[in-house]
């Protein structure tokens, strides 16, 4: 990476409660009615501007210095004591804005990349070093949300598939198709799970019919299909503790105008009830932050306004803080600072210590902050 122009840290002293924006002596709690907790208060101020990644999708701590910086264009190295960018570095890719790129250490040697994808439907699929250059490209769209590992040796696998189509291959930590397959009738993406808790990746596909276990070789091992199923569509995993029954797979299902979730143990085989789409996704998409010895649930949800006829024209970050133990509660929204939308989902990076702290990363902004 070069090194980049002094970026410093600007103060926003923003306090909030409950989402609202208050006077920092305002005292916690007196919203609140009799039984009802305390609500969640935080200082909120911008921590760094790195514009050079364009939207940021990933931050990563190096040592208890550094935090690196992943977006759509490129990447940064930050000091985490005073938001200083350290330096950055633009991908040598064309930038389109859907194409968010992940921290990885994909050939498992302990030193880190870039995984830049989408799932479905943009291409390219490509690994790029930390200098920003590609070490390879496919030019295929991936079809999972995330790198996998399906034969346990540390490296990471990518599944790509042209967008409406049932064939699917198998790329390697270095690019090479592992395997090519024709799977079920369905183009929906595929999910990465343990099945089986041996360290390996199993991968989950859905067809409107039922949901589909795939071994490392690519071949159908089993098939799962809910009580009463409709249109079998999605797979969502469990993040968050205290989910009905210690279900772990929640299976997508639209029938009779609305979408439920049926709830698995690990091995998707075992049933464990249906729910609603309120209850079920609450238990999903969340990261742990530890505050004073309890473990509360922090979530990130990129709220986009449909442009007409297609598209979106703007967006906002919801983040949202809930203590399981007591019930308080945090709700803040972010603009992407600069422009109308950010259309990589953010991202958010536990920083521990005591009062908790952590960063949110939305559009080409960072912000840091302190929950008491």
């Amino acid at each position: 990476m070069r090194p980049a122009p002094v970026t410093r840290a600007t103060p926003l002293g923003v306090v909030l409660l409950l989402g609202a924006c208050g006077p920092a002596d305002e005292v916690p709690g007196e919203a609140a009615g009799d039984g009802d907790p305390a609500p969640l208060v935080a200082v909120r101020e911008v921590f760094a501007q790195v514009p050079v990644v364009g939207d940021v999708s990933d931050l990563h701590l190096l040592g208890d210095e550094i935090v690196l910086v992943a977006g759509t264009c490129g990447a940064a190295e930050i000091d985490l004591a005073t938001g200083e960018v350290l330096a950055e570095v633009s991908f040598d890719l064309p930038c389109p804005p859907f194409l968010g790129s992940r921290i990885v250490d994909v050939d498992g040697d302990g030193s880190l990349e870039f995984a830049r994808f989408s799932a479905g439907w943009v291409g390219p699929t490509a690994v790029l070093e930390r200098d920003g250059s590609p070490r390879w490209v496919e030019p295929t769209p991936a079809r999972c949300d995330r790198l996998f590992d399906v034969d346990g040796d540390g490296r990471l696998e990518v599944l790509v598939a042209e967008p409406n189509s049932p064939d699917v291959r198998l790329l390697d930590h270095a690019g090479e198709v592992v395997w090519s397959r024709t799977w079920t009738k369905g183009n929906l993406d595929a999910w990465p799970w343990d099945v089986d808790g041996d360290g390996a990746d199993e991968l989950l596909d859905v067809d409107g019919e039922a949901l589909h276990v795939v071994g490392r070789d690519g071949r159908e091992l089993h098939a799962t299909r809910p009580p009463g199923s409709a249109y079998v569509n999605a797979v969502r995993f469990v993040t968050a503790s205290g989910a009905p029954r210690d279900a772990r797979v929640l299976v997508g299902d639209h029938q009779h105008g609305r979408q439920v979730y049926h709830a698995y143990g690990q091995d998707v085989r075992t049933y464990l009830g249906t729910h609603g789409r309120e209850l079920a996704l609450s238990f999903v998409g969340t990261q742990s932050l530890r505050r004073r010895g309890a473990t509360l649930h922090a979530k990130l949800e990129n709220r986009k306004k449909q442009a007409w006829p297609a598209g979106h024209e703007s967006s906002r970050l919801r983040l949202t803080v809930l203590d399981p133990g007591t019930g308080a509660t945090l709700e803040d929204w972010i603009d992407p600072e600069g422009q109308e939308l950010a259309r990589a989902d953010g991202a958010l990076l536990p920083l521990g210590g005591d009062p908790c702290r952590f960063l949110v990363g939305y559009g080409p902004t960072i912000w840091k902050f302190v929950l008491d």
